[in-house]
């Protein structure tokens, strides 16, 4: 719901037993940030996201979404993820549940597609600690918040460091949670689609009651969710994976070049073999089959056939808040909040190559007895894939606990103080199974990993657990071997943070002609710190996964910030309202020293029916502890070698093919994979972030339609010093089409290994250059009410992207990434999507105690991106087309009892293709699961 919905609608949305009548029908499945207008009334002072004021003026200079609590009964959310995702500013550069491979099972939101770290999550106003720390992942964890305890969501599309502090760049989502609540309710959901899959149920309870006459509150609730995984073959769309396009007219790649049997390469026997039912064949590089399912085909290795499309999930909170007014001048309060939470992700078992921590190649020595077998007796190298040990498993749990405490009351006259501290500590166990221990592989081969040097038995030492490993086959690698090669990983992480502040606010500071001056000022000191340790045996570079070092590091900061309310003119001819609000705030770092903020807005309203306006503002983010601290990780990022696809570089081929030459990389080379080793990390050089936004919007709420409202709001926000990776694959471009390996890029660019690949690139996070995006928001609500208690209600939330740029180096050129699918903003991996339209749309109609809602979501066709490049229709996949999807709800209230049943996706439509190398699709942009039913039975006693 924007500003205008908020005029009339606020006060009733803070009563926490307001009903859902016909003057305040909710919005329908999936829609949950359109709201309607409500029937008004009351001038209690309250606070409205982005400002420190109590006003009963409810206005604001920048747009606000409010998703309220009635809104998410009657939707299939089940978590605070659930719920925000679907709404068109939320961005897709998220950790999701569809986030399977690193998001360490966090559940993790960002803001018009900039980025996690610069979005701001509170809860009442407050910061909340990072749950989701780990690898890459540096954020709050939404799934830690119970839903049940939410009165609404205030999504604040704009910058507000002046208010909040760091952060608060792309905008501010933050959680109000009930207060003063009384009676007992009790929510049941339940979700399944079409396929059988995706299971879901969760139970949730919230009780509440006054005590001492009403001078004090305790409200407690609880909530279990269990969520089952969705796997990728079963879903034809996703499985078997498509991990390259070689243009109309040719085939292409499907899965993987690792293939479950091996294959191998040697001077004698073949230069590319693999073994079907114990005979050397030649490998066929091409796909024949879903040998996920069925191993023995000879071919390319269906990768996706063991994976997630979404993780395994349970968890449990609790949370509690108290308060009890002792008088007018002190109101003791406190609140606690735990969760526990289990997740798991799942990917295809470990694909071999050799040490890719130290560049070496698997070796099959000369007298291996399992090649002398098959009639080979020459060294050979090789690649397997080891799904006869088992897929690869993450296993993520974590506690977190917060908890503030806290007084607020009147010090005398018009002065008021709240000040409080907060607590938060979240420790993280990540579990990852059947890992490949690289130097037992070899000792299990009776080889050294020197290509050349004979086959030695007794480095193979039964007494320290060794079984020798036959690597020929698939299912040949008997019990024995695969426990002594194998073992669990167990890394851990923890965050930490202190948080003391205090406000002291007049909102009567002065009378001027049109109003009282309004003042908050206070101070914020907070202590963060974090840490991760990794897996010694991945620490130490001895398996085959990515080497990992421990990071560990924080920060402190001291603020001091104000902010003024000033009215300006009232009631007079074309100024029926005029008011200016300012901010500053000062913040001292232990890391880098002073920065200053600042924010200026205006509201006018020359009318009644119609008000303007502006603001302008500056924010600063600190480098995040595992952007500043981050210990090098040598990760597989999403790239093609440049002279695997020499051709594509039209003008510039001849650049990359005698940059090739000069490497030795010989005409026709085939990348193994679709990966480049690239070594990513911190770096305690960075400098914070600053940016600069400002919004002009109106707002439209006419007399003559007291149940219509509309706002339309223009936003821009610029970053300069914008720290994150360069992607690895812009590297490789930048350095291979430059004459003679001279661009800076090369440096980064990597060396080759024995087989000629890509074996270890270079992309640390650094201060690149500016991003810029604008566009324009709008949101409309309509309330039709008609005879007989009926009523229809009409909302829709459009975001258009005017602009999205970015510059991945410093003083380099702008990239244009509006309107794209692309591996920039995401990191390579999983395509982040920049739509030019998003839009949600949702009709009611509403009888009494029945409603019922369908609502129409829209996702803009995008073209793909790769490296800064967009694809043309040379490629055979080089867009995305649009997308609706239908969902619908229905409610019946029996007083105490209601009951919500409802379907996702109504006509099961599936997700557009993207190639994206692991699940065919977005899987963070687009509906994965397809058709979903969900129902609720909610009880109050």
């Amino acid at each position: 719901m924007a500003v205008a919905a908020l005029l009339a609608s606020y006060p009733a949305m803070a009563q926490i037993s307001g009903a859902n009548s016909v003057a305040s029908p909710t919005a329908g499945a999936g829609n949950l940030a359109a709201g309607t207008p409500t029937a008004g009334g009351g001038s209690e002072d309250v606070l409205v996201t982005g400002s420190r004021l109590r006003t009963s003026n409810l206005t604001s200079e920048a747009p606000i979404t409010v998703v309220t609590a009635k809104q998410i009964e009657q939707s299939s959310a089940q978590t605070v993820e659930d719920v925000l995702r679907k709404i068109p500013s939320v961005g897709n550069s998220g950790n999701f549940s569809t986030t399977n491979n690193g998001a360490n099972g966090s559940s993790c939101i960002d803001l018009l597609n900039l980025g996690i770290t610069r979005t701001l999550v509170l809860v009442d106003g407050r910061r909340f600690v990072h749950s989701a720390y780990g690898t890459g992942n540096d954020c709050v964890d939404l799934d830690t918040i119970p839903i049940q305890m939410i009165d609404r969501i205030e999504i604040l599309k704009d910058g507000a460091s002046t208010i909040y502090g760091a952060d608060a760049v792309a905008g501010v989502v933050n959680i109000i949670t009930k207060k003063n609540y009384s009676g007992t309710q009790i929510n049941t959901n339940g979700n399944i689609t079409a396929s059988g899959d995706n299971l879901q149920g969760d139970i949730s309870a919230i009780t509440g009651f006054d005590f001492d006459q009403g001078r004090g509150n305790f409200t407690i609730t609880g909530h279990y969710l269990d969520r089952g995984p969705v796997l990728q073959r079963d879903r034809d769309w996703a499985d078997p994976v498509v991990s390259g396009d070689n243009g109309p007219g040719n085939p292409y790649t499907i899965g993987s070049s690792i293939p479950v049997a091996g294959r191998y390469f040697g001077a004698n026997s073949g230069d590319d073999i693999t073994t079907i039912n114990n005979k050397i064949v030649p490998f066929q590089n091409t796909y024949n089959g879903a040998n996920g399912g069925q191993p023995n085909i000879n071919g390319r290795y269906d990768y996706g056939y063991d994976s997630y499309l979404s993780d395994r999930e349970t968890q449990g909170n609790v949370a509690a808040q108290t308060h009890f007014d002792v008088n007018d001048h002190f109101t003791a309060y406190a609140s606690a909040f735990y969760t526990h939470k289990n997740t798991e992700e799942q990917l295809s078992g470990q694909p071999v190559t050799g040490n890719p921590n130290t560049a070496s190649s698997l070796v099959i020595p000369q007298g291996n007895p399992f090649a002398e077998g098959l009639g080979v007796d020459e060294p050979l190298t090789g690649l397997r894939r080891t799904t006869d040990i088992g897929p690869r498993q993450t296993k993520t749990g974590t506690d977190t606990w917060q908890a503030t405490v806290g007084a607020k009351g009147n010090i005398t006259g018009n002065w008021d103080y709240d000040a409080y501290f907060t607590y938060g500590y979240s420790d993280t166990t990540i579990t990852l199974t059947n890992q490949i221990n690289a130097t037992n592989f070899e000792n299990a081969l009776g080889s050294d990993g020197v290509v050349g040097d004979p086959y030695n038995a007794a480095l193979c030492n039964a007494a320290a657990g060794c079984a020798l490993l036959n690597p020929f086959g698939a299912g040949n690698i008997s019990p024995a071997a695969a426990k002594y090669v194998s073992f669990t990983a167990n890394a851990n992480a923890y965050y930490q943070f202190r948080d003391y502040g205090a406000t002291v606010t007049n909102n009567h500071l002065l009378q001027l002609p049109y109003g009282p001056l309004a003042l908050a000022v206070g101070f914020e000191y907070r202590q963060e710190n974090g840490a991760y340790h990794p897996d010694p045996t991945i620490e130490s570079g001895n398996a085959t996964a990515a080497e990992e070092f421990p990071t560990g590091g924080g920060f402190d900061v001291g603020e001091v910030f104000g902010e003024l309310n000033i009215p300006l003119l009232k009631n007079l001819v074309a100024a029926k309202d005029l008011s200016a609000d300012v901010s500053g705030r000062w913040s001292d770092y232990n890391t880098f020293g002073g920065v200053q903020n600042f924010k200026a807005g205006l509201n006018w309203s020359p009318t009644q029916d119609i008000r303007f306006r502006a603001n302008i503002g500056t924010s600063t983010r600190q480098p995040a502890i595992a952007e500043a601290f981050g210990g090098d990780t040598l990760s597989f990022e999403q790239g093609n070698d440049p002279c695997a696809q020499v051709a594509t570089y039209g003008a510039l081929a001849g650049n990359v093919g005698a940059n090739c030459a000069r490497q030795g990389v010989p005409v026709g080379f085939q990348q193994t994979g679709d990966q480049i080793a690239t070594l990513v990390g911190g770096n305690p050089q960075l400098r914070p972030e600053t940016s600069r936004t400002y919004t002009i919007g109106s707002v439209l709420t006419p007399r003559w339609l007291k149940t219509f409202s509309a706002t339309i709001d223009y936003y821009h926000t610029s970053i300069n010093n914008s720290i994150g990776e360069v992607p690895v694959q812009y590297v490789e471009d930048q350095c291979y089409t430059s004459p003679n390996f001279s661009s800076p890029f090369c440096a980064d660019a990597g060396v080759r290994n024995g087989s000629g690949n890509i074996a270890l690139a270079n992309a640390p996070y650094q201060n690149e250059g500016v991003v810029r995006t604008s566009g324009i928001d709008f949101d409309m609500n309509y309330l039709l009410k008609l005879r007989g208690n009926n009523a229809f209600s009409f909302s829709n939330e459009l975001v258009d992207t005017i602009g999205y740029t970015t510059q991945l180096v410093s003083g380099g050129a702008f990239v244009n990434l509006k309107g794209t699918l692309n591996t920039i903003l995401g990191g390579g991996l999983y395509p982040v999507g920049v739509p030019v339209i998003r839009d949600n749309f949702t009709g009611t109609y509403l009888h009494g105690p029945f409603s019922f809602s369908w609502t129409v979501r829209y996702i803009d066709g995008m073209t793909y991106n790769e490296g800064g490049a967009n694809f043309t229709a040379a490629d055979r996949f080089y867009k995305t087309n649009e997308v609706f999807y239908h969902d619908i709800v229905a409610a019946y209230n029996f007083k105490r009892i209601q009951v919500i049943a409802g379907i996702d996706n109504l006509f099961d439509r599936t997700p557009p293709f993207a190639l994206d190398g692991t699940e065919n699709t977005a899987a963070n942009i687009y509906d994965v699961f397809g058709r979903t039913f969900y129902a609720r039975l909610q009880v109050k006693f």
